[in-house]
């Protein structure tokens, strides 16, 4: 699994084709996940996952099975009594320990896959403005001069601006980017249900709820969420008899997992309205035609350029298109206002010569 996660952290090394919300989506929340899946997976396969108290007649190859078998077989939560029925302690069975750096490995994959999916819709397109904008963020940090160069980039990318598959012309980058922002909102709802279900609970405020209890004292063994004391049903065969031992056992590794789940449900609670805004935010700048305008007559006015908004109208329509707007505004979001601003009024100047 080591080489796998390896493999996904080198892909969701950040980038600069999109803006700071999704490469906290796909890139530093893939981190965090594989961050702590490997760190469980450690304590789990390196350290001592758990301890039980076990009864003193155990010789010690049946101390060593009865933790064994404690660890891969599920314990159970008593707070206070514990059930006499066994379909009560089954119930009351923790279902994820075990499973948690898997867990954590599947989530980071989920995490990621909004992203694989705009690759792969991508690559249908023959625009790519993906290495125009890492490239001009690499000039950039490096104190180069990416004026020029960003202009011929861009009106190279506008000539190409055709897919073969015969895919909606001038507005394809647009749709694939939109669908990458609606696809991380439906990746937080199946995450922060992932969450949910291994803890046994319907409760979606749950993270809250412990960060409240944490904060006024309340502690696990009130709460029964992350218990560090469980129990585990033995069955031993001995002399012709059947014999049923219930021992305590410690989860030590409780004690972290909670903290980590609690972090990864804050961080992901978070990120759910803030990618909702952020989806909301661009459909505006990139679908309503004053904020378009404004944006275009914005950045010429910076170098003086005074145009009607009949004339701006014009060079959005015949000459950005909606992929151009797009490409505009993460340029701004990447590279900086002022060097997107002077490719704008670069791209006019020749529009303006062409109309002329």
């Amino acid at each position: 699994m080591d080489k796998q996660l390896k493999k996904l952290y080198d892909k969701a090394s950040s980038q600069h084709d999109d803006d700071v919300v999704d490469r906290f989506n796909y890139s530093y929340a893939v981190k965090l996940f594989i961050f702590f899946a490997l760190l469980v997976l450690a304590k789990q396969y390196v350290g001592d996952p758990l301890h039980c108290w076990i009864p003193a007649e155990f010789p010690g190859t049946w101390a060593t099975f009865s933790e064994t078998l404690c660890f891969i077989e599920n314990t159970y939560y008593a707070n206070g009594t514990i059930p006499d029925n066994k379909a009560d302690r089954q119930r009351a069975e923790l279902r994820y320990y075990q499973w948690i750096p898997f867990i954590f490995a599947l989530q980071a994959f989920i995490c990621y896959a909004p992203k694989a999916l705009y690759k792969f819709l991508y690559s249908f397109s023959d625009v790519r403005f993906e290495e125009l904008l890492n490239q001009a963020y690499k000039n950039t940090k490096s104190g180069q001069d990416t004026k020029s160069e960003l202009t011929n980039q861009f009106i190279e990318q506008k000539r190409r601006r055709h897919n073969p598959k015969g895919w909606s012309r001038g507005s394809y980058l647009v749709l694939i980017y939109i669908v990458m922002k609606i696809a991380f909102i439906l990746e937080i709802v199946v995450n922060l249900s992932l969450l949910n279900y291994f803890i046994g609970t319907t409760d979606i405020l749950w993270g809250w709820k412990i960060l409240l209890n944490l904060a006024s004292g309340v502690h696990w063994q009130d709460n029964g969420h992350f218990p560090r004391v469980t129990f585990c049903d033995v069955t031993i065969r001995d002399v012709g008899q059947v014999r049923t031992h219930t021992i305590q056992c410690v989860l030590m590794m409780n004690m972290f997992i909670e903290k980590m789940y609690i972090i990864l449900w804050v961080c992901m609670f978070i990120s759910f309205f803030v990618s909702l805004i952020n989806l909301a935010f661009w459909i505006y700048r990139l679908y309503s035609q004053n904020s378009v305008r404004r944006f275009v007559k914005d950045s010429l006015k910076s170098d003086g350029h005074i145009v009607k908004d009949s004339e701006a109208d014009g060079f959005i329509s015949q000459y950005l298109e909606k992929d151009g707007i797009l490409l505009l505004r993460l340029l701004d979001a990447n590279v900086g206002y002022v060097k997107m601003a002077d490719v704008v009024v670069t791209l006019y100047n020749r529009y303006s010569d062409k109309q002329d």
